[in-house]
């Protein structure tokens, strides 16, 4: 498992290939050929139609092209299934939601520059001005990539994580609401007390309320049940 998370949140830039598109034959192939341990996958993962010309896919490796026609290489050997894959923020941004073997994440590859790739954990949600992003994941048995709830901020190039809360309360269906302003998100979850029989549907469900806001220059999150504050 800690390979394999390893894996998935380090990729490789290359160099622009001749013609358009990313070029799969500059990702590196693996010293041990085939996917990891537990993966049966037997064909490369799916691209959809519209971005074919965007990622290309190898049994073990996706290649993204960037915004500078370079080629971004995301090993793929642990990844089972991918979902939701699509651009964002005018197609600067590749992000979809992967499953492996008792592990999930969301892998979200900045396309800007050379390339570059984080996980976290769970599709995140960007600020209003578009210069942060925030996601909030949380699993039982702790195999998430994220585990907690992060807040990233967007550079030129890249993207530059500047608060993480790994400690968050034990709850289940861990989300992000959506952010009031640049200094202050809402979240919310469900005790597990309150999980009812049918765990498949949470909406009709009492949810515990949080914030994560900007106090004196540092990020804090605390039990808020009446949310980030009306400006």
């Amino acid at each position: 498992l800690a390979l394999a998370a390893c894996l998935l949140t380090v990729g490789v830039a290359h160099a622009a290939p001749p013609k358009g598109g990313p070029d799969l034959a500059q990702c590196p192939r693996s010293e041990t050929p085939g996917l990891e341990e537990g993966n049966e996958r037997t064909r490369p993962l799916p691209v959809p139609r519209p971005l074919a010309n965007i990622v290309r896919a190898r049994l073990d490796q996706l290649a993204v092209v960037t915004l500078t026609g370079a080629t971004f290489c995301v090993d793929a050997r642990a990844i089972h299934i991918v979902q939701n894959m699509r651009l964002e923020r005018k197609a600067r941004f590749l992000g979809f939601n992967w499953y492996g073997y008792e592990e999930y994440g969301h892998i979200f590859v900045d396309r800007s520059g050379n390339g570059s790739m984080i996980d976290t954990g769970s599709a995140p949600l960007f600020s209003p001005s578009g210069q942060l992003l925030a996601a909030a994941q949380q699993s039982g048995a702790g195999f998430g990539a994220l585990e907690g709830m992060a807040i990233w901020r967007v550079l030129p190039e890249g993207l530059e994580r500047i608060a993480m809360f790994g400690e968050i309360p034990e709850m289940a269906d861990w989300r992000i609401d959506g952010w009031a302003n640049e200094q202050c998100i809402n979240l919310s979850a469900v005790p597990n007390e309150r999980i009812p029989e049918s765990r498949t549907d949470l909406t009709q469900v009492p949810r515990d309320r949080y914030v994560a806001s900007l106090t004196r220059g540092e990020w804090r999150f605390e039990r808020n049940d009446k949310g980030c504050p009306a400006r």
